[in-house]
């Protein structure tokens, strides 16, 4: 299975017009002041971390020097968790499987909960071209479905394999 970067999938069938399953949930919006208190509270930690090493303590002292180690360490990683958990996903995740012949297309929220998957086989696709890095892929009623960047050299390979019996649209 190739899986491509998350990215947006231009306005058409799978933001609007698709149909909403039954256990369909909205996503829910991260509000405004809980990523506010993150984004403080993981840059406050950074300037903690560094600034225990501004307060001098005596030379000939390991275990101060390992003991602000391990403070400053905590703190940084404790501020990388805070300020990782504020970046939200792009956009939907699509997933190519080169043997099954399907496009998966999968839409989640900003907690990772899946909102909705679309299933499509490539034959039954309109359109599925790989140009100049930029992959395209309509389908049966010639609505667009994708079209992303692929940059990564074995994913070009693997799709290119891929399209290489129907090397053009079907």
């Amino acid at each position: 299975m190739t899986m491509l970067p998350q990215t947006c999938i231009p306005e058409g069938p799978l933001r609007h017009e698709a149909p909403v399953p039954a256990h369909h949930a909205e996503a829910e919006i991260e509000p405004t002041l809980r990523r506010l208190i993150y984004l403080c509270t993981g840059v406050a930690a950074i300037l903690a971390a560094l600034g225990i090493w501004l307060v001098p303590v005596a030379s000939g002292d390991p275990a101060m020097q390992l003991v602000r180690f391990v403070i400053s360490a905590t703190l940084f990683l404790g501020a990388g968790t805070l300020l990782a958990s504020l970046r939200s996903a792009e956009g939907p995740t699509i997933e190519i499987d080169t043997r099954r012949r399907l496009l998966t297309i999968i839409d989640s929220d900003a907690r990772g909960k899946v909102r909705m998957t679309n299933v499509h086989a490539i034959d039954s696709l309109s359109e599925i071209v790989l140009r100049d890095g930029l992959l395209t892929a309509r389908d049966a009623l010639g609505r667009s479905l994708l079209a992303i960047m692929v940059r990564d050299a074995a994913t070009k390979v693997a799709l290119r394999q891929m399209l290489g019996q129907d090397a053009v649209a079907h």
